[in-house]
C-alpha cells in the first residue's frame, strides 16, 4: 500500500551533542561517512515546511543530536506552530534553563521528551556521562515549574533491567500513567567500535524487563508502551497484557520519516539510508520509492513463512542497516534471541 499521508515527522535539527551516551543510536555515529552540518534558520524552516506540507504531517518532533545546541530553536519552533502544527522537543535536558523553557513554551512547543535510565545517579551517568542525571532532574524541575508537558522515555540495557520498578514509581509520582519503554537497540557508536552486543538483553533478561513492566503497570495503574519492536517469535507477548507492544511502522502512513539537518530524508531515525533530499524531490516520491518497496518486500529467510510479517517486519530493520548488512538479515537482537529450531528453521 502506498504512503499517502503521515501524521508526524522527526526532524534532526542538529547532529552535535553535549553527551556521549553509550546506548545512542544516531546513525551518523555508526556511519562516519554520513553527511554532517546544518542549514541556516531560514533554510531549515523552509525544508521542514516543505516536507510537512507534502507529507500532510501536523506533528513535528525536533530532535538531534541535542536540539538545544541550536540558539535558533525557538525561531524554528515558532514558525512551525504558526503554521498550525504541533511541535515537541526531544532533549537530554543538560542545557535547559528557565529562560529556555519559557522561550520554547511561548513559541507553542507542546511537549518535551526526556530519556531516563535509572533513579541511581551513578547508573544513569555510567550510560550517559558525568552530570547527566543531575541535568535531567534539573530540566524536569524547570519544565514542571513552568507548566510544560513532559514525557519520559525509559531505555533498558542489560545493566539496567532491575532499575525499572523504581523508575516506574518515579514516573507515576510526577503524574504520568504512560511512558515509552525501549529495549536497547544496537546502533550508533557501539556499532562503529564493534561492541554493540554488550548492552543488548537476552531473552531471559527481556522477559524480566517485561515482568517488571507488567507488575508495575498493575501496581501503579500505568500503561507502558514498548516502542522498539520485540517480535512475538522472541517473546510470548500474551504473558504481559498490561504492556502495549508496537511494531515497525516504516513505509506506512504511520511511519516516523526523519529529516536530517541538511534536508536528507530517511525511513526512520535509526536508519542510515538516505532516500533523497527534500529540496530535490517530493516527499511522497521518496516515501514510495525503491528503498521503501525493498523495506516492505525483502524478507529474511527465517521470516518468509510468518503470517505476521506486516505487523512485525523482523524487528528493527534499521538496526540491520546500521550494521551495514542487507535487509535479508535479521535484526541482531532477534537473531540472537529467537529459537529458530522451534520454528522449524534449519539454517
Amino acid at each position: 500500500m502506498a504512503v499517502e499521508r503521515i501524521r508526524a515527522i522527526l526532524v534532526e535539527v542538529e547532529t552535535r551533542c553535549n553527551l556521549a551516551c553509550i546506548y545512542c543510536y544516531n546513525c551518523w555515529k555508526a556511519a562516519p561517512g554520513y553527511p554532517r552540518g546544518r542549514l541556516s534558520t531560514r533554510k531549515t524552516i523552509k525544508m521542514i515546511r516543505k516536507m510537512a506540507k507534502e507529507a500532510g504531517a501536523d506533528q513535528i518532533a525536533l530532535t538531534g543530536g541535542e536540539p538545544l545546541l541550536r540558539d535558533d530553536l525557538p525561531d524554528i519552533a515558532a514558525a512551525l506552530t504558526l503554521d498550525g502544527r504541533s511541535v515537541s522537543v526531544l532533549t537530554n535536558g543538560m542545557l535547559m534553563t528557565p529562560a529556555w523553557a519559557e522561550d520554547l513554551l511561548k513559541t507553542g512547543v507542546k511537549l518535551f521528551q526526556l530519556t531516563l535510565l535509572s533513579m541511581q545517579e551513578e547508573v544513569h551517568d555510567s550510560h550517559c556521562g558525568q552530570g547527566a542525571f543531575k541535568g535531567i532532574m534539573q530540566a524536569l524541575d524547570i519544565l514542571r515549574a513552568v507548566g510544560a508537558q513532559v514525557a519520559i522515555t525509559v531505555v533498558v540495557t542489560s545493566r539496567t533491567i532491575d532499575e525499572l520498578p523504581e523508575l516506574m514509581t518515579f514516573i507515576r509520582s510526577i503524574g504520568q500513567r504512560s511512558f515509552l519503554l525501549n529495549r536497547y537497540n544496537p546502533g550508533g557508536p557501539k556499532v562503529a567500535d564493534g561492541t554493540s552486543g554488550e548492552l543488548m538483553m537476552d531473552r531471559a533478561e527481556t522477559e524480566r524487563m517485561l515482568r517488571h513492566a507488567q507488575e508495575g503497570a498493575i501496581r501503579l495503574g500505568m500503561s507502558p508502551v514498548v516502542a522498539v519492536p520485540i517480535p512475538p517469535c522472541v517473546i510470548d507477548r500474551s504473558q504481559f497484557p498490561k504492556v502495549r507492544f508496537a511494531g515497525c511502522s516504516a513505509a506506512t502512513n504511520n511511519a516516523y520519516y526523519t529529516l536530517d539537518p541538511l534536508g536528507n530524508v530517511r525511513m526512520c531515525n535509526h536508519s542510515p539510508v538516505i532516500l533523497g533530499n527534500i529540496f530535490k524531490s517530493h516527499f511522497l516520491d521518496l516515501a514510495n520509492g525503491p528503498a521503501s518497496t525493498e523495506w516492505l518486500t525483502v524478507k529474511p529467510d527465517f521470516c518468509k513463512p510468518c503470517p505476521g510479517w506486516d505487523a512485525c517486519k523482523a524487528g528493527c530493520r534499521a538496526t540491520v542497516q546500521q550494521q551495514g548488512k542487507p535487509l535479508t538479515c535479521l535484526d541482531p537482537y532477534v537473531d540472537a534471541n529467537v529459537d529458530k529450531a522451534a520454528f522449524g528453521f534449519q539454517k
